[in-house]
């Protein structure tokens, strides 16, 4: 049988092979990939050499790593989201089978684990500042080194999560959970990036320098070509989505500078800041669906990535290149719930 190879999927069968102590693949002076996805293919090696079963038991651990997203999200939505256990689970149903996100778990690539991995982080963060337990911050400090294990894009999502966990306890004056949180990120990121090291040093002969941060640095300059690229990436997220990408954008960014409500007088008075109403496309009689502190999560742990997706695709020649989505499909999930949950909310308004 013949498979259709995309271009990273070579890489992390040569890892795997690499590390499971089978022949090395050598991968020249190719771009580099990172071993997170490959190392889970490991015991694949150890099982059997036959080709075709390697790639499909790839394949299917693509497939459970977006069935573990799904999972992840509803857990997710019950958290933040107003709807109800039934509406989470099925909303986050609806998310995971999405084109754009069964094509990201369609190949033996990393974005299956870069999902997992995100929505974990995040959750976990949610759960350190809704609960302040010391093993949710040390577990999504952990969760996003081994997010950026699967790809480097995953680089400010380790330093956003340790952050944020590490300036919500120095804001607490905690300071023995600060300094274990600045140990904990300090010493998982040099295994991490050890890992990495050493796996290209033994794979590849001369690294290709296309995929590191030195070269995402260069193109920040070039700010048309940024341009450009934020403008394609965003509609292609309109139009893949539905325009839920639109909603969700406008609803957390319209709850993330709400004011927390205040006693006036015996009662508690929501007030919001007139310039997010103004500026909000979004009907005012629909009442947010998530609270401050949680949009202002959300939006701190995906907009950096959002961004690096468009300055990294910036300047590229193919022309597909001009509206790539796949770095931002693995990521927006949050988003599209927070849509959906607005838009439940919003027939709720209507209803006579």
């Amino acid at each position: 049988q013949t498979f259709h190879i995309a271009a990273d999927e070579p890489a992390q069968l040569a890892i795997a092979r690499w590390l499971s102590g089978g022949t090395r693949w050598n991968m020249f002076d190719h771009s580099t990939w990172r071993p997170g996805m490959a190392t889970l293919m490991v015991p694949l090696f150890w099982i059997t050499d036959d080709t075709a079963t390697i790639m499909r038991g790839g394949l299917l651990i693509a497939a459970a790593l977006g069935g573990v997203g799904a999972v992840v999200l509803a857990r997710l939505a019950a958290r933040i989201t107003p709807m109800t256990p039934l509406a989470c689970v099925l909303s986050a149903g609806v998310v995971a089978l999405a084109p754009s996100s069964l094509s990201a778990t369609a190949f033996v690539w990393a974005e299956g684990l870069v999902t997992v991995t995100f929505l974990g982080s995040l959750a976990l963060v949610i759960a350190f500042y809704d609960h302040g337990r010391h093993s949710a911050g040390i577990a999504a400090i952990v969760l996003s080194v081994v997010g950026f294990t699967a790809h480097g894009r995953l680089l400010p999502m380790v330093a956003v999560v340790a952050v944020l966990v590490i300036g919500r306890s120095v804001v607490e004056r905690r300071w023995k959970q600060a300094l274990t949180f600045c140990l904990v990120a300090g010493g998982w990121a040099v295994l991490g990036a050890g890992y990495a090291t050493w796996i290209f040093r033994n794979v590849w002969d001369e690294p290709g320098s296309s995929n590191t941060v030195g070269t995402v640095m260069k193109r920040l300059p070039n700010v048309t070509d940024n341009v450009q690229s934020a403008i394609g990436q965003t509609w292609y997220q309109l139009v893949a989505t539905a325009g839920l990408f639109g909603i969700g954008g406008a609803a957390l960014a319209r709850a993330a500078v709400r004011r927390r409500p205040r006693p006036t007088g015996t009662l508690d008075v929501d007030v919001e800041i007139d310039l997010a109403e103004a500026l909000s496309p979004l009907p005012p009689f629909v009442a947010p669906v998530v609270s401050p502190r949680h949009a202002r999560l959300v939006l701190a742990c995906t907009v950096p990535l959002v961004g690096v997706s468009m300055v990294f695709m910036s300047g590229r020649t193919r022309s597909d290149h001009r509206i790539y989505g796949r770095y931002n499909d693995a990521v927006l999930w949050p988003l599209l719930i927070v849509a959906i949950a607005w838009l439940v909310e919003l027939r709720r308004a209507h209803r006579p």
